[in-house]
């Protein structure tokens, strides 16, 4: 089994990031992009599909069940993910665009530990995982890290100004990012802790 998953990530560019909202959509964006996450994680590789129960998923988020089921209606009805229900354990697979089929990777084993942990409410967390996501999809594959500055972040994002700081800590204090700071006024350099080359 690899040590990483590949994320499907052309919605992260059309319609992009910041269509997760905040505010009080917060907490259905937050269902979404780490049931996302989650189905990234268990997905087969080549097939992008999935059988696993909402049992599993609330286990590998840190979501409540109708937070898990809220989060899937939503990929759903974004045309990420379709289901296939029955009973117990459903079928899932992720959407692949016709005409971008771009993916990121990202690691297994740090976001089964970490995932879990980070907390299902407010603009940070929302802010946190729209910034894994995006450092996911702007990492080349050749390099260890992904090199952008916070403007270049809350243009992607949607992210407000004073939510990147708060967003980049959560990720930080739950080991999935380290950030080298540019002395010379560059780019700050991310890297996804778990992911190896």
């Amino acid at each position: 089994m690899a040590g990483w998953s590949a994320l499907p990530t052309w919605w992260v560019r059309e319609p992009g990031l910041a269509d997760f909202l905040g505010g009080g959509k917060a907490g259905a964006s937050i269902a979404e992009l780490k049931t996302y996450i989650g189905l990234t994680v268990l997905a087969d590789f080549k097939t992008k599909k999935v059988k696993t129960s909402i049992s599993d998923l609330e286990l590998l988020t840190g979501l409540s069940r109708p937070m898990v089921i809220r989060g899937i209606k939503g990929l759903e009805s974004r045309g990420m993910l379709n289901v296939v229900r029955d009973g117990h354990i459903n079928h899932y697979e992720l959407i692949i665009s016709d005409t971008d089929d771009k993916w990121g990777k990202v690691p297994n084993d740090a976001l089964r530990l970490h995932l879990p942990e980070i907390i299902n409410r407010g603009a940070a967390t929302l802010a946190a995982l729209k910034i894994y996501i995006l450092i996911a999809s702007l990492r080349p594959n050749s390099a260890r890290d992904t090199a952008i500055g916070h403007k270049k972040i809350r243009e992607h994002t949607g992210i407000q100004t004073r939510h990147v700081r708060a967003g980049l800590d959560i990720l930080i204090n739950h080991g999935l990012i380290h950030i080298d700071q540019d002395e010379s006024g560059g780019h700050s350099k991310y890297t996804m802790i778990g992911l190896k080359l």
